[in-house]
């Protein structure tokens, strides 16, 4: 609890390294024309007028020639030199900084690599064995008491996500080593991204690995169905509450079917007073599929695992497609938004330039995302709301960068129950209300986030519309599974849903 904790954007640290080197430009541009000036005025002490003029007025040219050395040698020169070697003195300091940051980045990364891969072989020594399967017990067997250690501990979480990448694959290369497969059996699973020296690498290694192991998979292919206007959403945003109307219209629920299994996407159209589209946004849902092996809903496990990864994922894909069906061309302003792995996806389609130049992407809003490794589009600005008890925005063991383009706006919110729940940390309504919060506070990182979206926040309408993602095979249904929908993609011969569940459902026209 507390107050917003605002770090980036106009407010941030990059952006007041970018203010010292504009300072250090601006003074020794100044020098440069002061050495000019006075180069000028060292000319008229040497000039042939002057010369010729002393002959008749010796004393008053003296007198003119004493003023000008004065001023030239005595006053600009030193003046001039003074603002170049401060000039200099200040552009240096922001290069320290840039450069210590950077080391102390270097210096981290190779603390937490030697972590990992200890940790990692730790765990097969007795002292390790005892305190992994005391923290397995504890989460088995009081799941409260492990929720509320969790929850008040946040950080237990960003330094498990920090050394696991490391402390996985030196577990796996230990294991492999007693096996005849060895160490080059691990490089053939993990199609040569291991031994990784980058956390990218690392966590494209395990993704492959499992993928080959059969452990998860992404199979499967996708279309859209019809637009569909919704009735049940607000009708304009407001710059007073803007961020908490657009976190809250993540809950993309069918309203003529909620128990439906299909991922969406939605697109806002921000209208002005004679109903003319002035902006898009586009929104994309977080994990409701926790399914490993893909279903019939692509917003899943398996998205999560490539999103991580920062591979193109399905539901980027999807998300684009939704644009261009929509008619979204790039003539107006675009903000992308997105919850938990929504927000992932969004971080990612604002991450490239072609994407950003081709819908002329302005802004971006995340709430519970993983989105510190992601390189936004400077073109882009981006607002990344976190509740800090919960732990999913700790999953890519990075900090948001402090970007003048990236405002990381975080919240200490009180539990919604008497045991304090990671899960409830991390649902739409708390992030709702971290919203809700944001939208009252006026740091200038904030504002400057809302100004380059004025467009979109000053239309007098808006208009929803949803994509339902279909599969291309109808489901087969199976026995329930910690899946969302309970069902698998199946041979385009099975016999389709029940109506009002996707296949004979009003909303898939194709």
């Amino acid at each position: 609890m507390g107050d917003l904790n605002v770090y980036g954007g106009a407010g941030g640290m990059d952006a007041r390294l970018d203010d010292l080197d504009l300072h250090a430009k601006q003074i020794d541009d100044c020098a440069d024309r002061v050495w000019h000036i006075a180069r000028q005025v060292g000319a008229i002490g040497a000039s042939i007028d002057l010369a010729q003029a002393a002959a008749l007025c010796p004393v008053e040219v003296a007198a003119v020639e004493a003023s000008v050395a004065k001023a030239a040698g005595g006053g600009l020169t030193p003046d001039a030199l003074t603002m170049d070697v401060f000039a200099h003195c200040v552009k240096a300091s922001a290069v320290t900084y840039r450069a210590a940051d950077l080391a102390h980045e270097r210096i981290m990364h190779a603390i937490t690599m030697g972590m990992g891969i200890s940790a990692g072989s730790f765990v097969f020594t007795p002292p390790g064995a005892l305190f992994a399967g005391s923290v397995a017990f504890l989460a088995w067997q009081k799941p409260d008491e492990f929720s509320r250690i969790v929850y008040e501990n946040p950080w237990l979480m960003d330094e498990t996500a920090t050394i696991l990448p490391w402390a996985l694959q030196s577990a796996t290369f230990t294991v492999a080593s007693l096996t005849p497969f060895g160490r080059p059996g691990v490089i053939a699973l993990t199609e040569g991204h291991w031994p990784a020296t980058t956390y990218r690498e690392a966590v494209e290694g395990t993704l492959a690995m499992l993928e080959n192991a059969g452990a998860v998979s992404g199979d499967g292919s996708f279309h859209l169905g019809d637009p569909y206007v919704r009735q049940d959403t607000p009708d304009r945003l407001y710059a007073d509450n803007a961020l908490q109307t657009l976190m809250g219209a993540h809950d993309m629920d069918d309203e003529a079917a909620p128990e439906d299994p299909y991922a969406q996407i939605q697109i806002m159209d921000v209208l002005d007073d004679h109903g003319q589209i002035v902006g898009h946004v586009v929104q994309i849902p977080g994990t409701e599929d926790w399914s490993t092996h893909r279903t019939v809903n692509p917003s899943d496990a398996y998205g999560c695992l490539t999103a991580a990864a920062q591979r193109q994922t399905m539901m980027q894909d999807m998300a684009e497609e939704a644009m261009r069906k929509h008619g979204v061309t790039g003539d107006v302003p675009v903000m992308i938004t997105g919850h938990s792995q929504g927000g992932m996806n969004a971080a990612a389609l604002a991450s490239d330039p072609d994407f950003v130049g081709r819908y002329n992407v302005t802004n971006l809003l995340t709430g519970g995302s993983p989105t510190g490794r992601f390189d936004i589009d400077p073109r882009v600005q981006a607002l990344l709301i976190e509740n800090t008890p919960d732990p999913v925005p700790y999953l890519d063991a990075a900090d948001n960068p402090d970007r003048d383009n990236m405002t990381t706006v975080q919240y200490d919110l009180p539990p919604v129950d008497a045991t304090p729940n990671p899960v409830e940390a991390h649902r739409l309504s708390s992030y709702e209300e971290v919203a809700r919060l944001a939208d009252q506070s006026h740091h200038p990182s904030i504002d400057r986030w809302r100004e380059q979206a004025g467009p979109l926040l000053d239309g007098t309408g808006l208009r929803t519309t949803t994509y339902k993602i279909l599969p291309d095979e109808p489901p087969l249904p199976i026995e329930p599974s910690h899946g969302r929908s309970g069902t698998v993609l199946g041979h385009p011969a099975s016999p389709p849903a029940e109506p009002g569940y996707g296949y004979g459902s009003p909303y898939d026209k194709r």
